[in-house]
């Protein structure tokens, strides 16, 4: 820990090393609980209350030592019998949101109902692009552009001929 060695001792880093050096190394007693909004968690025998944010007052552990996490994302600590932080809650959107594979069909129905129409993806093309072919107008619109440049080209042309008389 000498200043010439690092610059740990005089960073915003050192507080929150010495926490966890007091709490983990020292006392062995520091917990992460990880939970979702909405969660029922069950939380270290040592927790006496958990500390929320700023404006709302400490929320008291019942005796089984199991809470519904509040629904606001962050860092909830946890509070010992001696005031003291014995770990953290972590509160985090659910995991399965992150997970980027496809859903089967039941699982699909159960979120969305029964009358969900689940396809696969000939099915979702036919559906997509059904109406594709009478909606194409690429070739009239192009075909027209022309006619209207040819047309303008000539009515241009025809205007600003030498020698006409008004």
């Amino acid at each position: 820990m000498e200043q010439s060695w690092t610059g740990l001792p005089v960073s915003a880093a050192f507080v929150p090393f010495l926490d966890r050096l007091v709490n983990r190394v020292a006392a062995d007693e520091s917990w992460i609980v990880p939970a979702s909004p909405g969660e029922v968690v069950a939380l270290p025998p040592t927790t006496a209350g958990v500390l929320a944010p700023a404006g709302l007052g400490p929320m008291t552990v019942p005796g089984d030592g199991r809470i519904t996490v509040p629904m606001a994302r962050g860092v909830y600590f946890l509070r010992g019998a001696r005031a003291d932080t014995v770990g953290a809650l972590e509160v985090n959107h659910d995991f399965r949101e992150s997970r980027l594979e496809p859903a089967g069909e039941a699982a699909i129905r159960a979120a969305l109902g029964e009358d969900a129409m689940v396809l696969n993806a000939r099915g979702l093309d036919r559906e997509l692009f059904r109406g594709a072919r009478r909606a194409d107008l690429i070739g009239p619109l192009l075909v027209s552009a022309l006619v209207l440049a040819v047309v303008e080209l000539v009515l241009a042309a025809a205007g600003s001929r030498p020698g006409r008389k008004a």
